[in-house]
């Protein structure tokens, strides 16, 4: 007999990244993991997502968008919520603007291309630590 395996509901992320492939690929890979996903564009519609969905638990931002970056978007945030964990990713791998983006409040920072398992650790250990 075959059990359908429902995933436990684990908690909301915002996910926010101005390419589309990107957003589906940690879309799919949190919700098979039993999240709730809502998505953003750019760091303004990451803002108004935000606003609108208070139960959002923690934001997965890209730093490099168009409209808002992710440096901005970290900078608001943090102006008015200091506990939300916040993971960074790009496809930059520059120390300083990791250190940079570390030393504004981000939780942790994750290079891309993206690895669904390390993604999951990642994010399970800041929601744990955030």
């Amino acid at each position: 007999m075959s059990e359908n395996r429902v995933p436990v509901k684990t908690g909301t992320i915002l996910v926010v990244d101005d390419s589309a492939a990107t957003r589906r690929l940690i879309q799919e890979t949190l919700q098979l993991a039993g999240f709730d996903v809502v998505l953003a564009v750019d760091g303004r519609n990451a803002l108004q997502t935000l606003e609108a969905h208070p139960e959002i638990g923690l934001m997965i931002a890209d730093v490099f968008m168009p409209i808002m970056n992710g440096l901005t978007l970290v900078s608001l945030v943090r102006d008015s919520n200091k506990t939300i964990p916040i993971i960074a990713i790009s496809s930059m791998s520059n120390p300083d603007l990791k250190q940079r983006m570390l030393d504004m409040g981000v939780t942790s920072w994750v290079s891309k291309p993206l690895h669904p398992v390390k993604l999951l650790e990642i994010v399970k250990e800041s929601m744990k630590n955030g």
